[in-house]
């Protein structure tokens, strides 16, 4: 027997957002203590780093500018590392490249203020970015990079913020849909079953005597259909409801995605 839904008192739908730890086991939130450098050419290096956990590549660290500032060579005849990087974002994020062309991009926070800080990483504004003179003691968030003694090698000098920092957390976001379907059996309904089990002879009388004046069914699956009576989806119950004429049942199916 299939039965029309009313939808305005049937039928539910509920938008929720449904969040993901981004690391392995789905972890959410990190030390940067728990990243470790996978082994890359010093070419690589010079575009890139990789950090690992549980020894896994997990995201790569790079830096880019839009005049080459802090690539190690840049010149008429040479492009600078930190050029091609901001090119090929620049190629990625079309038709939304104004947000880095008209810097009004990412900034970086190093906590260093001398020649060690990321060089300028929003395009037309020159110097650094600080954030206190405390942030190196209290080692929130990106903790500052002393190794490096130049304006070069950006994508290092983030690679070892994250590393040093108290932590970093990285979520995954998606909106999903929650339908809940209430599949009602009045008491008139869903008393017979369509199992040949059920009747007995040419005539298709019920088998059992007993149930004649009372039959018993149980119900044990449920499934939904579309407008052309195509099976679209199929809900096992964990136990099987009994049904007769002095019972009703209301079994929810959920679909969510």
């Amino acid at each position: 027997m299939i039965k029309q839904f009313n939808i305005a008192e049937d039928t539910i739908t509920t938008q929720i957002t449904v969040t993901n730890g981004y690391f392995d086991g789905g972890v959410g939130t990190l030390a940067g203590s728990n990243f470790s450098t996978s082994s890359l050419s010093a070419t690589q290096k010079s575009y890139y780093y990789n950090l690992q956990y549980n020894s896994k590549d997990h995201f790569s660290v790079t830096y880019g500018h839009i005049l080459g500032s802090g690539s190690a060579e840049e010149s008429t005849n040479v492009e600078g590392t930190t050029q091609a990087i901001y090119k090929q974002f620049f190629n990625f994020t079309e038709p939304s490249a104004e947000n880095l062309r008209d810097g009004a991009g990412w900034s970086m926070i190093d906590g260093t203020n001398g020649a060690n800080a990321l060089s300028s990483s929003i395009p037309g504004n020159p110097g650094y970015i600080t954030s206190g003179s405390d942030f190196g003691i209290h080692m929130n968030g990106l903790a500052q990079d002393l190794t490096v003694t130049d304006a070069t090698d950006n994508a290092s000098k983030i690679r070892v913020a994250i590393q040093r920092g108290s932590g970093i957390t990285i979520r995954s976001e998606e909106q999903q849909y929650v339908y809940d379907y209430f599949c009602r059996a009045k008491a008139s309904e869903y008393n017979l079953s369509q199992n040949l089990t059920f009747w007995s002879g040419s005539t298709y009388e019920i088998r059992h005597s007993d149930m004649v004046t009372n039959p018993q069914t149980f119900i044990s699956e449920v499934g939904l259909y579309d407008e052309q009576n195509s099976l679209l989806a199929v809900g096992r119950l964990s136990s099987p409801i009994n049904k007769n004429f002095s019972s009703e049942a209301i079994v929810k199916v959920r679909l969510t995605y």
